[in-house]
């Protein structure tokens, strides 16, 4: 890696992004629960078709709650990925 893209690469660490205002933040909120509501409901799903074949143990409520909250901290890069981004520049 040359001096030039180092030195690029070490500013983008360094910089700190701007908050989201109270309105940008309302333009990405719809998005970040359409992806935890598709999440949520795969993985419904997913525990209704195994517990179908017969593994009983899904239909426990505290392994439901450990399968919801495995799979959020699984995904949370899919679910806040619209946070982390930032909107696109005003033009």
């Amino acid at each position: 890696m040359g001096k030039k893209r180092r030195q690029q690469k070490l500013e983008r660490k360094t910089t700190v992004r701007p908050r989201l205002t109270w309105r940008e933040l309302l333009k990405v909120m719809p998005g970040v629960f359409l992806r935890s509501f598709v999440v949520v409901f795969g993985l419904a799903a997913l525990m209704v078709i195994l517990s179908s074949f017969g593994l009983a143990i899904f239909k426990q409520p505290l392994v439901q709650m450990a399968v919801y909250l495995a799979g959020i901290l699984g995904f949370n890069r899919f679910i806040n990925g619209p946070l982390r981004r930032g909107l696109p520049p005003k033009k």
